[in-house]
């Protein structure tokens, strides 16, 4: 099921577009990351409203592929329609475990069909990009990942499905404030 921390957005009305905050236009809504896998990362993040939570849907413990793909759509709606992102940003699955194992691309999959259920747009970013953004290489390891987000950001991700969810959000939300 669903764990995590919880925090209440503090936006006013509509939670898509962007408004002019006297020098720059920036996203009004916040960002929710995930880290696609039997344990998903999700983190909800807008720096300017104070929102910076995370946390995880655990798929494991149900064996049916069925099953857990019901359990992340149902949790992945709930999610979106309590609290109404403009953006949901995703870790592009790779490496072995993307193409040993079908979990990591049909949870990319689930995910963009429920967010597009609900009028939400979607972006992909890889790995390695989400590293450079967050930790400044690349090849930062989990470790710096989890760091940088907790130091820089504000989140407590208790592991690095979380903390993987949190730089993408971060991304994501820094590169929609960019093209506003």
């Amino acid at each position: 099921g669903l764990v995590g921390s919880e925090m209440c957005i503090r936006d006013s009305g509509e939670a898509t577009g962007a408004e002019w905050d006297g020098e720059r236009f920036i996203p009004t809504g916040c960002v929710l990351g995930i880290d696609p896998g039997l344990t998903v990362g999700w983190a909800f993040y807008h720096p300017l409203a104070g929102v910076a939570s995370c946390g995880e849907i655990d798929l494991r413990p149900l064996p049916d592929l069925g099953e857990r793909l019901a359990e992340l759509r149902d949790s992945l709606d709930a999610m979106l329609a309590g609290r109404r992102p403009s953006l949901v940003a995703i870790e592009r699955p790779f490496g072995r475990g993307a193409f040993t194992s079908e979990t990591p691309g049909v949870i990319c999959a689930v995910t963009h069909m429920v967010a597009f259920d609900h009028g939400i747009a979607r972006r992909e970013f890889t790995a390695s990009a989400i590293k450079k953004a967050i930790a400044g290489s690349g090849k930062a390891s989990k470790r710096d990942v989890m760091q940088a987000v907790a130091s820089r950001y504000g989140f407590a991700p208790a592991n690095d499905h979380q903390g993987d969810a949190a730089a993408v959000a971060v991304l994501a939300w820094s590169r929609e404030a960019q093209r506003c």
